[in-house]
């Protein structure tokens, strides 16, 4: 096995996969007794233990870097989530629950926007960085998370409504898996990693008129990768933007690309394709 030179973490062989982060350690492979060795090998130099196993045909569930991976038995997707619980401190900060109608701050007023106390400010930091996390998971928090983030170094009370809302559909809405088929169900001879994007042209006074773009991309009919970002120059028209946002996706498509063509060569037996939608 060896390492990728973009990703050193990542390890790939014939035999299979292994992705190290600070001190998570996730082994993929059809042969059980590779995972196995891989483990024996680390335990010889560090004491570890095993956390969770997904067989198969058998199932199972594992955790890592804070995501549930977990297989039904006799089932071929994998679902990837979080835990149930990620985000309780949060509804408990902010008293959102069952009976969150009652404890609401109240009707906006037009033209309302104080800055929030130090205090608040620093409430408001805490649930932003959880929410980022979990738009690793959750892709259609991607633009909420980008928006809510302008107000990251002087929030309002406006953004702090934003996010009581955010975090309201989220406590009746939170349980939500990315799945991801066998490679019997994708079917297709060749993989294909394709990226489509859009951007959005100054929608927003607080933007300081700068767009968003947004994408997602596709591998072996998974969904592996998705972003709304904001632009980092302000764009003249929507043409400009929408090239600012081809731009942005195919800069993704490339690190991406170098990735998966080094893991094709250490696993082998793949074709893979590259298109731009």
């Amino acid at each position: 096995m060896t390492a990728d030179e973009r990703e050193p973490c990542i390890l790939a062989g014939p035999e299979g996969l292994v992705v190290i982060y600070v001190d998570d350690i996730l082994i993929a492979s059809s042969r059980e007794g590779f995972a196995k060795k891989i483990h024996e090998l680390l335990n010889s130099v560090v004491p570890t233990k095993v956390t969770g196993f997904v067989h198969p045909s058998k199932g199972g569930q594992l955790k890592f870097v804070g995501r549930i991976i977990k297989r039904l038995p006799h089932e071929p997707q994998l679902f990837i989530s979080v835990e149930p619980t990620y985000l309780d401190s949060t509804f408990k900060d902010y008293q959102i629950g069952s009976n969150w109608r009652t404890k609401s701050a109240g009707v906006e007023q037009p033209g309302e926007s104080k800055p929030l106390s130090t205090e608040a400010h620093a409430k408001y930091r805490r649930p932003l960085g959880k929410l980022a996390w979990l738009s690793q998971t959750r892709d259609d928090l991607h633009i909420m998370v980008c928006i809510l983030s302008t107000g990251q170094s002087a929030p309002n009370e406006r953004h702090e409504r934003a996010l009581r809302q955010v975090l309201r559909w989220l406590f009746h809405d939170g349980l939500v898996c990315l799945t991801f088929p066998s490679d019997h169900e994708i079917g297709n001879e060749d993989y294909l990693l394709i990226g489509y994007c859009d951007a959005s042209h100054a929608p927003m006074r607080s933007t300081k008129r700068k767009g968003i773009s947004g994408a997602v991309i596709i591998f072996c009919n998974c969904l592996i990768k998705s972003f709304a970002r904001h632009q980092t120059a302000v764009s003249l028209s929507t043409c400009e933007s929408e090239l600012f946002g081809i731009q942005a996706v195919i800069q993704e498509l490339l690190g991406l690309r170098q990735l998966v063509l080094r893991l094709v060569e250490s696993l082998g037996g793949i074709v893979v394709n590259f298109q731009r939608g």
